[in-house]
């Protein structure tokens, strides 16, 4: 027995002699980030914890005491999670670091600028940018930080980077005409302020000249004027050197144009006047949507049962199981062999084959095509050159946005309904009559919020944010929609509402914002995760004296499972999402035991958002037959976790759904959807 009591000693020993090592070497592998930001103008490190890091490692390698980290990071315990946040003070005698590494430039995002900018100030793909800054190509944020790799540390199998070296190394000799050499010294010319377009040499016969207000995007432009951005771009190559600034005069094609005239004149079958800009392409499909709004109550599908060709895309990664092996491997995990990033379209593709099911027992035939996009382009591009492909009658998928495009593009000119079932990027959706976006864009989500909260008429609301350019864009979306909404319901603009720059004021800012005698809604627009999980602690010790409740927003999804469930249900926290499920439901019941009966495990959100919708688009095709664009917009059925509102953003555009619902974290701990979005409320607020 001794024995073994001094073995367990020496070997105890040892692990500490061994932690003791192991900690020494790990400490000087932690480096300090390079991400520090301003909250109550105090500067604070933001580390991202890596897999082992221990926070005695942080603090030595930040000079900094347990106890400091501690108070900055209310809650914060010793059993660090990966990717975990966490602020640290910037000592005052840190030296500052040159940020211009041997391989890298690191740039400050300025307000206006883009990817498409960068590329062309660096000349460097926009490719290698997002692939060393991920996320960036969801928005760039001003004030944020990007890495722009140096053209020694790039790939040099890259062919765009390969032609950008050469350019380099040619002291920058591009070969151009001498009218392009003109053009070039003519913008070079022209002030940042306002590009100046005498009238005497406007071509009014190809272009609209547009004079940019404050606030306007290439994005807003285009969608306006139903062009595409890089249509702007190529009319107008001073952008790309001064960005896009109010006041400046720019150049609209008028060949990708469709007016209200062209409409008119189209309906009432006149003449075209001298002033119509008229595309054979379009003209079709005016016609073509004209004579469809006619055939919404004349299809009949049991008269003549049309056997629907559909295609699914999925990123399934190559995964050669099949679905019923993933079953009995889920049993025993060690030994599964599903690619992780694969399974959520797996669980899609297991909701949608139930709802095929379901219709087929309901007398709809069809032939599926499953197709793997593995998350690339040219296998996307592989697989749309296949003969069977433009015999569809609906393409669902691909999820990923780029692959989006490229199969919104090829079913635009071959005139196949087309469903992007999880991306809420909706550039896709300009001058293509023949897209749905399911997952509503976040401008439309913000608006639809906004509906809800501008129904309101005697709360206080207090909207927080950093001044962060992607704020700013949410704010004013919001903004402009709630006062909208609230003036018409109450004839008054007399909204009490205020906007908060807490970068500026910090926490005391947001107090005196508050009223005592009123309920007061602070809008939190932020995905910051230091921030918010900063302010939520701090509007929770302020409900002694105020009554608060917030608005959350999507991104803070990424981040749930750091956020303090007390804090967000003390506060009463509204959310809006597309999707919900009512687990109580007697339909929703049924689905869960069928799926359980055939995959032998629970259902996700993308199982039900596959059940969803394919059955709602094959149901559709069925009533409606394959020309159904003009008559989804009054096409509502009861689904599991959806209800789809589907509106063209504009007449020659593709559509949208728009339906959101609030969701709500009560004091009691329940989360409930408790009102329901599609540009209007489906319960009036009882205040």
């Amino acid at each position: 027995m001794r024995k073994i009591v001094i073995y367990n000693i020496l070997l105890f020993s040892l692990f500490l002699i061994y932690n003791s090592v192991f900690a020494q070497n790990k400490d000087s592998d932690i480096k300090k980030s390079e991400n520090i930001i301003t909250i109550d103008n105090k500067k604070f490190y933001i580390h991202k914890v890596k897999q082992g890091e221990t926070l005695w490692e942080i603090y030595k390698a930040y000079n900094v005491d347990e106890k400091t980290i501690k108070q900055v990071n209310p809650g914060i315990t010793d059993a660090l999670k990966l990717n975990q946040e966490i602020k640290i003070p910037v000592n005052k005698n840190d030296i500052n670091i040159s940020k211009n590494s041997d391989d890298f430039i690191y740039h400050t995002i300025e307000k206006g600028e883009s990817i498409w900018s960068l590329s062309k100030k660096y000349k460097i793909d926009e490719k290698i940018i997002i692939n060393y800054n991920p996320g960036v190509e969801k928005g760039l944020k001003a004030g944020e930080q990007i890495k722009i790799p140096k053209p020694k540390s790039v790939n040099k199998s890259d062919k765009n980077n390969k032609k950008e070296n050469e350019i380099k190394n040619n002291n920058n000799k591009t070969k151009t005409n001498k009218k392009d050499d003109n053009v070039n010294k003519n913008e070079s010319n022209k002030t940042k302020k306002d590009i100046k377009v005498d009238n005497n040499q406007k071509d009014t016969s190809k272009y609209i000249y547009h004079k940019v207000q404050k606030q306007q995007t290439l994005f807003f432009l285009a969608k306006k004027y139903n062009v595409e951005i890089e249509d702007i771009h190529r009319a107008n190559p001073e952008i790309s050197q001064t960005g896009l600034k109010p006041g400046m005069t720019i150049k609209i094609p008028k060949t990708q144009l469709i007016t209200h005239e062209v409409l008119e004149s189209l309906n009432n079958q006149t003449t075209k006047s001298k002033n119509i800009i008229d595309t054979t392409e379009n003209k079709n499909i005016t016609n073509e949507n004209s004579n469809e709004i006619a055939k919404c109550d004349n299809f009949n599908y049991k008269a003549t049962p049309i056997n629907f060709k559909v295609a699914l895309l999925l990123p399934f990664y190559n995964d050669a199981i099949s679905l019923q092996k993933e079953d009995d491997e889920n049993q025993d995990n060690k030994n599964s062999k599903i690619i992780p990033t694969s399974k959520p379209f797996l669980e899609f593709y297991e909701g949608a084959l139930l709802a095929i099911d379901s219709l087929k027992k309901q007398g709809l035939n069809l032939d599926l095509y499953v197709f793997d996009t593995r998350k690339d382009s040219n296998e996307v591009k592989t697989i749309l050159q296949k003969s069977e492909f433009k015999q569809m009658n609906l393409i669902i998928g691909p999820v990923f946005y780029p692959n989006v495009q490229v199969v919104a593009d090829f079913a635009k000119k071959n005139k196949i309904n087309f469903i992007s079932p999880l991306s809420s990027n909706d550039d896709f959706l300009i001058n293509n009559p023949y897209c749905f976006q399911v997952n509503p864009s976040i401008n439309t989500q913000v608006e639809q919020s906004a509906i809800f909260y501008g129904s309101y008429k005697n709360k206080n609301i207090v909207v927080v944010h950093n001044g962060t350019q992607a704020e700013l864009d949410i704010i004013k979306t919001f903004k402009n929609k709630m006062l909208k909404v609230y003036s018409e319901n109450n004839n008054s603009n007399n909204i009490l509402y205020k906007e908060i720059l807490y970068t500026k004021t910090g926490i005391s800012g947001v107090e005196n914002a508050l009223s005592k005698t009123n309920d007061n809604i602070v809008i939190l627009p932020s995905s910051n995760q230091v921030f918010i999980l900063n302010i939520l602690t701090s509007l929770n010790s302020l409900l002694k004296v105020y009554k608060i409740s917030i608005l959350g927003f999507p991104s803070w999804k990424k981040f749930e499972n750091n956020l303090e469930l007390e804090y967000v249900h003390n506060l009463e926290m509204n959310i809006f999402s597309p999707y919900y499920v009512d687990y109580n439901d007697s339909i929703t019941k049924n689905f869960i035991l069928k799926y359980r009966n055939v995959y032998k495990n629970e259902p996700t959100k993308y199982s039900f958002c596959g059940f969803d919708i394919c059955y709602y688009f094959l149901s559709a095709l069925k009533k409606y037959g394959k020309n159904l664009q003009p008559c989804i917009q009054n096409y509502n059925i009861e689904l599991l976790q959806s209800e789809f509102n589907f509106k063209r953003i504009n007449k020659y555009s593709g559509f949208e759904n728009n339906s959101i619902y609030i969701i709500n974290y009560d004091k009691e701990f329940n989360i409930k959807k408790i009102n329901k979005v599609d540009n209007k409320l489906e319960k009036p607020i009882i205040e």
